[in-house]
């Protein structure tokens, strides 16, 4: 089951990355961070498809047995059902190297399921926008060989968007009810604490500088900060300079995320990670 639904997952990932460099086209979508949610949604009855290619890596602190890396392979559908509300899945895919003599662990995560509500709408012009939503889901106990918890965990939140001529921001907060822990913790709410992820990003559009009657993919740079609190105290902050290729129907994205400060226990420290996501709506 395992091998399968890995597999399944390498091919959305190979059909998304093949897909992406033909559907390149005018049009930009919006100045969406990387690492962190966006007000924006599909429209109704329209897919976005993203792949998300992230590697990991941990400090061991002298110890052979902990964990070194982990490759992970995101994938979300999400679908607009309404002009102001949308569904989402999320399932990881995971590749964990650990140990010395080095050995590599493959299985699934938790699924997770929400819905995003569009609570504010404010355009203020063709490209300018203002808005907020409302974010609920719950997290499906689905992990296998290690990975995932063994409960429903259920979350709540809300993300503040805004696009002004060339910038974008992001503000986001969510709050994840953890009802238990995974058997060997090593991201923030795999504990038995409630997890509160809090975001912000800057978003800058490099091309074009302004738009015409002839669209054009536009290039961003992002800037994140990016938090993670859980109530037994422990906590991460990381930084994520990236870059964002944005057209009609997909969407490109670089980015590194490193710590800037953590306090952890019983679960390994992050070094740094890197990101590659792709995006197509269809």
């Amino acid at each position: 089951m395992t091998r399968c639904l890995l597999r399944l997952q390498l091919v959305a990932t190979g059909w998304a990355t093949a897909v992406a460099v033909g559907f390149f086209a005018p049009s930009a979508r919006g100045q969406e961070a990387i690492w962190m949610p966006a007000a924006t949604q599909p429209s109704p009855q329209q897919w976005i498809l993203t792949e998300k290619a992230r590697y990991y890596r941990f400090r061991s602190d002298g110890n052979a047995d902990a964990v070194q890396s982990i490759m992970a392979m995101e994938t979300s559908l999400a679908y607009g059902i309404v002009p102001r509300l949308s569904a989402q899945l999320d399932l990881p895919a995971y590749w964990k190297q650990s140990g010395s003599p080095q050995s590599i662990t493959a299985g699934v995560g938790d699924l997770s399921m929400s819905l995003k509500l569009r609570i504010l709408q404010e355009d203020l012009g063709p490209v300018d926008t203002l808005r907020a939503a409302a974010i609920g889901g719950i997290m499906v106990p689905t992990g296998t060989d290690g990975f995932g918890s063994t409960s429903f965990n259920p979350y709540l939140g809300g993300v503040l968007t805004g696009i002004f001529g060339r910038h974008g921001v992001n503000l986001s907060a969510t709050w994840v009810f953890t009802t238990g822990a995974t058997f060997d913790p090593i991201f923030a709410g795999e504990t038995n604490a409630d997890l509160l992820r809090f975001n912000a990003s800057y978003v800058f559009r490099l091309s074009p500088e302004t738009y015409t009657e002839v669209h054009e993919p536009a290039l961003y740079v992002t800037g994140e900060f990016l938090g993670e609190w859980e109530t037994d105290g422990q906590y991460e902050l990381f930084l994520a300079p990236g870059l964002l290729w944005e057209a009609q129907w997909a969407a490109l994205e670089l980015s590194l995320r490193i710590p800037v400060s953590q306090q952890v226990s019983n679960r390994p420290e992050s070094a740094w990670a890197v990101n590659f996501g792709v995006r197509l709506l269809f």
